[in-house]
């Protein structure tokens, strides 16, 4: 629906999926594959608010309403920002 994300997640050690380290239940993760599951997450916050919005009317929505990272624009730490599930939310509403 989407492709690749373009954003990034909320800090370097978030921990979002069961550990493959016998030492640790969950293993810390970072960069966009684990912005993956907050975008699809705010996605879907952003459909059940919305749900006649089509696929590209979300994406829109995810876009505009990315927070702004490090560099301003994309840049390779943060790539265009991070979701702000609660901005695309209010953004789907309005």
């Amino acid at each position: 629906m989407f492709g690749a994300p373009a954003c990034s997640n909320p800090g370097s050690k978030f921990i979002p999926t069961p550990g493959r380290d016998q030492r640790m239940w969950y293993v810390p993760d970072k960069g966009t594959s684990a912005a993956t599951a907050l975008v699809a997450g705010t996605a879907a916050l952003v459909k059940a608010a919305r749900p006649e919005l089509t696929p590209a009317q979300i994406r829109s929505i995810l876009q505009s309403t990315l927070r702004d990272l490090g560099k301003r624009g994309y840049d390779d730490m943060f790539n265009f920002g991070m979701v702000d599930a609660a901005a695309a939310v209010r953004r789907a509403i309005r």
